[in-house]
């Protein structure tokens, strides 16, 4: 295969420019799914006058076949091969110019693989049915339509879409088209019936019950539910509004922060870890420019730094640009990859995280890969309870350290080979010096809410010894964190169906614990089942504790009694921390085990306490 790019040069500000005639060369932009897969496939590339071999993975060279004109040039920029790779300066350079390179392209052409009959099949339902809005509804009551909508499923389960840069990659474009083997269609086209399909499907749940009378797809119903869960329907929505219109201009202005975006995309993968915060940088608001704040500047991109370092520094910006009363929440969003290997190094290294970076073990959803008839699909699927703190940007769900504010002043980062006692540390990580006090202590660690299926032995621990007696008010609003739907106050009927629930003695009582999806799904009652909703996103994989003070409260999965329970002052939950005994005569430190809900503190009674007990204000050490 012959790629001619030679007549591309870099001028000296970085941009790829037409060095024959010294003028902008129009082209079109790929994104594909880069994966894990070597680059072992050979093509050729005229360069400087001669030709040179140059790998290219599977994927890529299958993209550059399909994609390349018979009888005619066509100018592709593909980052793998336009950016060296090996060159960790150039990358750095590089990366702050993707939103002009994906945004001045004349097209960006989305690689989904190879073709099948399948994708053939869903590329024309989509072409010539679900762009018929006035056909749309009749679609999913069509019982010969489950091949389509099997093939549609099929086809937002490719790789591509759990791909973190595709997201700005694809929000830039001026125009969009989609490729998988040699069919074709503009991503405007499959943006709309993949939105169609979602609202549609969310509200009427019809997919799951047409699959299960078709004799192919009856056994296995599961892979049609929760369409909004697919990495297709989330990218889809996610590019729906990183964006505002500017009428004046016509341009684009971003409206999410890079603390948001960090937090809300941790499905979205890279395959380098510091790209999980440069991938992002060219779509966030507080990111792509000086602004006329007193603590602006442009965000520093440098793959050469440890990836410790880049953790530490979106950290430290994210506590410049976010609201001092709660700065601190950033710590209790898991976003990070748990395990790092640092490939900057001829030796690479699995690097372990500091207790205060939050690794994405404890992330409410991931992306998991499946097997469906031998083929790997992917599906995001619920592993822990959603963060208590919200998302950035949005008003305040609780405010447990009333309004004592973060102040960076006394904010402090050190390598653990600067601080006393931690000789034996490995001096890429850091620690982190916070102010706060301690409220309580842990005192007793429940089972842990599995699969969101509540213990029953939760009962007593809540108090509730009597269940034909009403819920203890303590127990059934710290079920549901005492909140409702879209962080509001719960229902005044959320004791009655928290009652409600243990009358049912179906095979929803299984092995010690209450099933709750079984109980959801078997849909006996409405307001039930949003009570079992609520309840499931605020337990799931967490455990109940009573406090030696008598608190009750949900805490993750590693708690165990002696933890205490702390107030920081700039975050807006209660957090669990453990102190480790230092080695002979240095200081403790405390490891950082992450938010919790402790009813009757989440609302800044803390603070009264505090001052009444004249609780000690201490600066906590995080390692």
């Amino acid at each position: 295969m012959d790629i001619p790019l030679n007549n591309y040069h870099k001028a000296a500000d970085g941009e790829l420019i037409l060095g024959q005639h010294q003028k902008l060369l129009p082209y079109e932009a790929l994104s594909w799914c880069w994966g894990r897969e070597e680059p072992k496939e050979l093509v050729t590339i005229q360069e400087g006058g001669g030709l040179r071999a140059f790998y290219v993975s599977r994927n890529l060279k299958s993209a550059l076949i399909a994609l390349r004109h018979q009888n005619s040039v066509r100018h592709l920029w593909i980052d793998f091969i336009c950016i060296n790779q090996n060159d960790y300066q150039e990358r750095s350079q590089q990366v702050p110019r993707m939103n002009r390179i994906y945004g001045n392209a004349s097209s960006v052409c989305v690689w989904l693989g190879e073709d099948d009959d399948d994708s053939k099949l869903a590329m024309d339902f989509i072409k010539n049915k679900m762009v018929n809005l006035w056909e749309f509804d009749k679609l999913l009551d069509n019982p010969t339509m489950a091949r389509q909508w099997a093939a549609l499923v099929a086809l937002m389960k490719r790789p591509w879409f759990s791909r973190r840069w595709v997201i700005q990659e694809i929000a830039m474009a001026s125009r969009g088209i989609i490729y998988c083997g040699k069919e074709s269609l503009p991503w405007k086209d499959f943006a709309d019936a993949v939105s169609l399909f979602v609202k549609v499907e969310s509200a009427r749940g019809r997919l799951a019950d047409l699959m299960k009378g078709e004799l192919s797809y009856g056994h296995m119903p599961g892979s049609f539910g929760n369409i909004s869960s697919l990495g297709a329907a989330m990218l889809v929505n996610a590019t729906q509004n990183l964006f505002r219109p500017i009428s004046t201009t016509g341009e684009r202005q971003p409206v999410l922060s890079l603390e948001y975006l960090v937090s809300s995309l941790s499905v979205f993968e890279a395959t380098q870890p510091r790209d999980t915060i440069y991938a992002l940088l060219s779509i966030a608001k507080d990111a792509t420019r000086l602004d006329d704040g007193p603590t602006s500047q442009v965000y520093n991109v440098d793959y050469t730094l440890p990836v410790i370092e880049v953790y530490k520094e979106f950290i430290k910006f994210s506590f410049r640009k976010s609201d001092k009363v709660r700065a601190l929440d950033i710590l209790c969003r898991p976003w990070a990859p748990s395990v790092l290997v640092d490939g900057n190094d001829d030796d690479d290294k699995e690097v372990p995280l500091p207790s205060w970076i939050p690794n994405l073990n404890g992330a409410a959803f991931a992306m998991k890969e499946h097997f469906i008839a031998g083929q790997p699909v992917l599906r995001m699927e619920r592993l822990n309870a959603d963060p208590l703190v919200g998302m950035p940007g949005s008003n305040r769900i609780y405010t447990a350290a009333g309004d004592r504010l973060l102040v960076l002043d006394t904010l402090a980062f050190k390598s653990w080979h600067d601080v006393q006692g931690a000789e034996n540390c490995s001096g890429e990580h850091h620690c982190l010096f916070v102010r706060g006090f301690v409220l309580d202590e842990v005192f007793e660690v429940g089972p842990g809410a599995s699969n969101g299926n509540m213990p029953y032995s939760w009962l007593k621990l809540g108090g509730w010894l009597d269940v034909d007696a009403d819920p203890p008010d303590e127990f059934w609003r710290t079920l549901v964190a005492d909140r409702g739907e879209k962080e509001s106050n719960p229902p005044s009927y959320f004791p009655r169906a928290c009652k409600e629930i243990l009358k049912f003695k179906t095979k929803a009582r299984m092995r010690g614990s209450l099933d709750i999806q079984n109980l959801i799904s078997e849909g006996r009652c409405s307001t039930v089942a949003e009570f079992l909703r609520r309840v499931q996103e605020v337990i799931w994989n967490r455990h109940m504790i009573r406090t030696k003070g008598g608190r009750l409260g949900l805490v993750r999965d590693d708690v165990r009694p002696g933890d205490k329970v702390c107030i920081l002052y700039g975050c807006s939950v209660p957090v669990i921390i453990r102190q480790v005994a230092a080695q002979l005569r240095y200081r403790d430190y405390y490891r950082f085990l992450g938010e919790s809900y402790v009813h009757g503190v989440m609302n800044g009674e803390a603070i009264a306490v505090q001052n009444r007990d004249e609780l000690p204000l201490c600066t906590f050490e995080f390692r």
